[in-house]
């Protein structure tokens, strides 16, 4: 992680027409890799970046918790940092990862939300959307009924029976006016239930929505 914020910085840095570099929020929740460590390791990167020489006018960090404004700056100057370049920005792209969902409320770490939305699910012993996932990662001859049964319970809650969340509505609001794209790893449609165009939504890992069978 610290030597890919060096790579980002240094292309940055060497790039004329950057003036500032915004790092995304890190969603390691889902990976299990410490969100502090992880902050920590970006605002080595730009320490380094003080230290080669190299300079941007700004470089801004967007993070979910007041836990992690340590390694950067005051969470209300982050805040209004963040308004302030987007009122000035000409285009906007957005990168979302699980993190945006989490924060919406589709937090695959939650047991409560796990015994909610999948009770059948947490009598095996399941405790999370991630464990059920990660435990019926591939069908076999064994699973094959269970398999289906989950994926089926699962996109229909994520992706069709959750309407649009407040975060993703509110998001939509704060570039309303703006040229905009986005790029996500998020498979649950939020941005397009929230009024995104669709034509400017990439979403590398796919839709829920799309899912279907390798064979006709």
């Amino acid at each position: 992680m610290e030597s890919c914020s060096h790579r980002l910085l240094d292309l940055a840095a060497h790039t004329k027409t950057s003036k500032v570099l915004a790092f995304c929020s890190i969603s390691t929740g889902e990976f299990r890799f410490p969100k502090v460590p992880g902050h920590r390791r970006r605002a080595h990167g730009c320490r380094w970046l003080r230290e080669s020489g190299h300079h941007l006018h700004r470089v801004v960090f967007n993070v979910f918790t007041q836990k992690t404004t340590m390694f950067t700056q005051p969470y209300s100057d982050s805040v209004e940092d963040a308004g302030r370049l987007l009122a000035q920005a000409d285009f906007v792209l957005i990168g979302a990862g699980a993190g945006l969902s989490a924060a919406a409320g589709l937090n695959y770490q939650d047991p409560e939300l796990f015994r909610k939305w999948y009770p059948q699910f947490a009598r095996l012993g399941l405790n999370t959307i991630w464990e059920a996932i990660v435990a019926h990662g591939r069908p076999n001859d064994q699973n094959r009924r269970r398999f289906w049964a989950f994926w089926a319970h699962h996109i229909l809650r994520i992706r069709y029976a959750t309407p649009a969340a407040a975060t993703y509505l509110d998001l939509r609001r704060l570039v309303s006016g703006k040229r905009h794209f986005v790029i996500t790893t998020n498979v649950d449609g939020q941005f397009g239930k929230s009024g995104f165009p669709l034509q400017a939504i990439f979403t590398p890992q796919g839709d829920y929505a799309k899912l279907q069978c390798d064979q006709p």
